[in-house]
């Protein structure tokens, strides 16, 4: 009913907070905090982990509501990658000794030993993307 003011701690097996079953934070494995929306597992945490339960489901903000910056100290693998609207895709592997990476124009990249236009291998050309 009313407000607890008092409450210094919270300690028991398998405790869940939540609006109800389907909406909740459920500590139902030791060291871990499970996270519910839509009566489904959505993240947890873990010691040294913040994960998505399910691969490839979860989004990190929307279209509409975005993270300002990402920072990380470690390497970040990409599928794709994101400019502006466009999102380019990104090679599987990486190429060989001095191959560069060319679009295919509908935002795929690939290695090539030689640019198929518009590039002369006799000249000088730079292009990175920089993290850090």
């Amino acid at each position: 009913g009313s407000a607890q003011t008092t409450i210094t701690s919270l300690l028991a097996t398998d405790i869940k907070i939540g609006e109800d079953d389907q909406t909740k934070i459920d500590f139902e494995t030791a060291d871990e905090i499970h996270f519910y929306a839509a009566n489904a597992e959505q993240v947890y945490v873990a010691d040294g982990i913040l994960g998505p339960q399910t691969n490839n489901d979860v989004d990190l903000g929307t279209a509409s509501v975005q993270y300002k910056n990402l920072y990380i100290d470690g390497v970040a693998y990409l599928d794709a990658i994101g400019f502006g609207t466009t999102a380019i895709t990104l090679p599987s592997a990486d190429g060989s000794a001095n191959q560069i990476l060319e679009t295919d124009g509908s935002g795929t990249l690939s290695f090539v030993d030689k640019p198929s236009s518009g590039i002369s291998m006799g000249k000088a050309i730079a292009a990175a993307i920089v993290f850090g």
